[in-house]
């Protein structure tokens, strides 16, 4: 992980080496935890979020922080969740979903990332932005309707309920 890490920091500017790093994150998440350095420790999430908002307008990256982002937090439950939205994950990912409209990868992982930023109870996170969220939500149900109803509805459910 710390090499994945060091390799994002050292070409901050690179499209093609964050978004392979992201991927790489996502391949290594399963292993979180289980190694000296988590992905906390290592930067990772920080990491994630800054390709995130220094390449908003490239989806490939976007895509992948965000599978990066809902793989890291399924595997290392609301803890990594903390983090993520301590690190402005939130509304990177918000970002990444309003930007790519039409990618239906983008929004799909990016409401993969939401609900799995939302699974846990003891996260500390904040509300997701009724505002902000809400015409997303529509938005990615109307444009990619197949991969992103159940995501959409789940998370619409999760924000009405709180």
């Amino acid at each position: 992980t710390a090499s994945v890490v060091n390799a994002m920091k050292a070409h901050p500017n690179e499209m093609i080496i964050q978004e392979k790093a992201c991927l790489a994150l996502q391949l290594l998440a399963p292993a979180d935890g289980r190694r000296e350095v988590s992905m906390v420790a290592s930067g990772a999430v920080a990491s994630v979020v800054a390709a995130m908002q220094a390449h908003v307008g490239d989806p490939n990256v976007q895509e992948e922080a965000c599978a990066a982002i809902a793989a890291i937090v399924k595997h290392g439950g609301g803890d990594r969740a903390t983090v993520v939205a301590s690190v402005s994950g939130v509304t990177a990912i918000l970002n990444a979903i309003a930007a790519h409209p039409i990618s239906s990868s983008v929004q799909k992982q990016g409401l993969r990332a939401l609900c799995a930023l939302t699974d846990f109870d003891d996260a500390s996170m904040p509300e997701l932005p009724r505002a902000q969220t809400e015409p997303l939500l529509a938005l990615a149900k109307e444009s990619s309707a197949e991969d992103c109803s159940a995501l959409a509805d789940k998370l619409m459910d999760r924000m009405t309920s709180e």
